[in-house]
């Protein structure tokens, strides 16, 4: 049994349709990161060393001064708390313990905020 005109047209067109919308696609795609890559260029051709990190994109932590942890105190029941009964949790507690830093994770580096980590710095036009 044939199948009828009406269907083969249609399954040809649709097959073409899908053929010319994955080529498109592909197309645009590389289009983009063509555009990308140029808008990129003449930006950094632009841009010159930032002044704070010296070009790195990094910091030494400011909040554990680059040490990565931080001196805390030793947890305290809350039992002890509620009661108001601070002076003898403080009197009570274990010497103080190491925590990591939150701003850095115990990395020593944080971003620059200058350069937002690129290292290089784009000037006002």
């Amino acid at each position: 049994m044939r199948p009828s005109p009406l269907l083969t047209a249609v399954g040809a067109s649709a097959g073409t349709f899908v053929v010319l919308g994955g080529t498109t696609a592909i197309v645009s795609g590389v289009a983009l990161s063509v555009a990308k890559r140029v808008v990129r260029a003449r930006r950094n051709a632009a841009a010159t060393s930032c002044a704070q990190c010296t070009g790195s994109g990094f910091l030494p932590c400011q909040i554990c001064m680059g040490h990565g942890v931080l001196r805390c105190r030793a947890p305290v029941r809350r039992s002890q708390l509620a009661r108001k009964l601070r002076p003898q949790a403080e009197a009570a507690a274990a010497p103080p313990v190491q925590c990591s830093c939150p701003g850095c994770g115990t990395t020593r580096l944080q971003r620059c905020l200058n350069c937002l980590g690129e290292g290089r710095v784009c000037l006002p036009s």
